[in-house]
């Protein structure tokens, strides 16, 4: 119902419902084009059959079970083993996803990410279900890990790192929201990054018997209004070969109002007037509208085809009724009527035509199982024949994520690879493990400063007046697991203050837990790198550097970030690993 949807659309701060008109404008004007926004269908339909069964069992509880409504009642609510888990979509991008532009200035209370579609998408769903008034979560539960100035090639950090775990780890939807920041050069750098990231979404969780999650791209990028039409459609162009490449859902926001944002240079409800990357309230609610409406399509694609049996590991995914294996549905069969009859009442159920076990060379040639491992690796000369000789015999199979086990080989599905991992700009959280929890881990001996928490993309950056050959350091007595491979987030501008900024990374190790004056370190991994770049914009970039030698429990680590030449830099992460993979 329409009038439901809308009512469900009020964000909980706008008690008077301010913003009816508008949002049954933005109703009216969005849905009869929903459907443009279908990009691509899933082809294993396992992982929509198990959210829906996931979300049916979450709904079934929820209506038998009263849960709190209140933070004091949540305190004293016991909780239940048995219950449910919600859906957990996760949804990474960056500024736009994280809310930047959104907020209208005559309300307070609809800022940032309360503000940004990933939250509208999980108000909406749970209050048109009635379960918003839960101190807990309803039917869903929207992580929305957006972080500043991070592209695709910083989502499949973030995902390889383990840097945002806890809400990564268990998550049935993963959403790639970042097509306004991948803004990359070329064709190929575009395949590459985006490529990147959904061979790492798409990897199964290594110790949980869990699919890997359902994998959604997201295009939103109108691009900066000076740049070539062309160019903006690079990342769409790209999302939409991969997605139909490894089979996984792809949609579009820009199809659903593109004449309207072509058509008026002065709209402000679907992009800005200024055409930049932090489009405003109307878009997020649009975006929420549609992201809801594939939810819906998968929903009723899956209903409509599930008859033919697309759990089913044939291939094509059919099921013949076969008359030379009879199965019979109440009774034996004792005569050819009643074998006749039972082969019909089967042949209803199938909606298919009976076989009749009829023999010929038109038959040879059925296709077979394919293989169940992902693709191989997509470039822009992969032929039909190598795509089929490589994933066959299985020389591209990536290696699977090992299970950690314990010293009695019991699998740990709660260990960590990096256990020490933060990255900038991820709200409260992050901001604080970077200023409280990080002393649990390392001392800090530097010249350099952590800018204040509230600024935008927090880290450490050099105390002016700039001293050549500066450094930070962070040093870390390993009492947690064997470290292997560092990765350091940092940041890249293209604004002059930023031109020679020039740094080097360098691990050392020390045999001794100490990490006093005395210590004695050996380098065992570096990298330089430059914090200015010629991209029309600021980014996050990573380096990741294998150790030569792992820092085992019982000894050292140092980080040492040394500014050469230049007067900006900025540390924005970390990541310390058992292992890269």
């Amino acid at each position: 119902n329409i009038m439901d949807i809308h009512r469900a659309s009020r964000v909980k701060g706008d008690k008077l419902y301010k913003l009816h008109d508008f949002t049954a404008q933005i109703l009216q004007l969005v849905s009869p084009r929903l459907l443009n926004s279908v990009k691509t269908l899933p082809r294993d339909w396992t992982k929509v059959a198990r959210i829906m069964e996931k979300a049916w069992a979450r709904y079934q509880y929820l209506e038998t079970h009263d849960m709190p409504k209140t933070e004091k009642e949540a305190v004293n609510h016991e909780k239940d083993p048995n219950e449910p888990p919600p859906i957990r979509i996760v949804v990474m991008g960056g500024n736009v996803v994280f809310g930047d532009g959104c907020a209208l200035p005559e309300f307070k209370y609809n800022t940032g990410k309360a503000c940004a579609w990933p939250y509208r998408v999980e108000e909406l769903i749970n209050r048109f279900f009635g379960y918003d008034q839960n101190f807990m979560s309803g039917i869903v539960q929207v992580f929305n890990l957006a972080v500043g100035a991070t592209h695709s090639g910083v989502g499949k950090a973030v995902l390889q790192y383990d840097v945002l775990r806890d809400e990564i780890d268990s998550a049935d939807i993963i959403i790639n929201a970042y097509s306004a920041n991948d803004d990359h050069d070329t064709f190929s750098e575009a395949l590459r990054v985006i490529q990147d990231f959904y061979r790492q979404a798409l990897q199964p969780h290594p110790c949980k018997n869990m699919p890997p999650p359902l994998l959604l791209h997201v295009n939103d990028a109108f691009g900066d209004g000076t740049s070539p039409l062309m160019k903006s459609t690079v990342v769409a162009q790209v999302a939409e070969i991969l997605s139909s490449y490894y089979g996984s859902v792809s949609i579009s926001y820009v199809d659903v109002v593109r004449d309207w944002v072509y058509g008026d240079k002065s709209e402000e409800w679907f992009s800005s007037e200024q055409h930049r990357n932090e489009p405003g309230h109307g878009m997020h609610l649009s975006m929420a509208y549609i992201v809801l409406f594939n939810f819906l399509h998968l929903t009723t694609s899956y209903c409509t085809i599930q008859p033919w049996h697309v759990l089913d590991s044939d291939t094509p995914p059919l099921k013949y009724y076969d008359p030379t294996k009879p199965r019979l549905q109440d009774v034996q069969a004792t005569t050819k009527e009643q074998l006749r009859i039972q082969q019909a009442q089967q042949h209803i159920q199938n909606h298919m035509p009976i076989l009749q076990n009829s023999t010929g060379s038109f038959l040879k040639g059925k296709p077979q199982s394919p293989p169940k491992y992902i693709l191989p690796y997509f470039h822009e000369n992969l032929t039909l024949s190598d795509a089929h000789r490589e994933w066959v015999s299985g020389k591209t199979k990536p290696k699977a994520p090992q299970c950690h086990t314990d010293s009695s080989g019991k699998p740990m599905p709660n260990y960590r690879k990096c256990p020490v991992s933060w990255i900038s700009d991820h709200g409260v959280r992050g901001q604080s493990w970077w200023m409280s929890s990080l002393k649990n881990y390392a001392t800090v001996k530097n010249t350099w400063t952590l800018t204040e928490p509230h600024l935008e993309k927090p880290g450490y950056v050099p105390q002016q007046p700039f001293a050549a050959g500066s450094s930070l350091e962070l040093a870390f007595p390993n009492e947690l697991q064997p470290i292997s491979n560092v990765a350091i987030f940092y940041k890249q501008s293209f604004s002059k203050e930023w031109a020679d900024s020039q740094a080097t990374f360098t691990i050392k190790h020390s045999t001794s837990a100490s990490v006093d004056r005395d210590t004695n370190w050996t380098a065992v991994a570096s990298d330089k790198v430059s914090g200015y770049h010629a991209k029309d914009l600021m980014e996050m970039s990573i380096s990741s550097m294998q150790l030569n030698r792992t820092v085992n429990v019982g000894e050292s680590l140092l980080m040492t970030v040394t500014l050469h030449s230049g007067t900006n830099f900025k540390v924005m992460g970390i990541a310390l690993c058992s292992h890269d993979d």
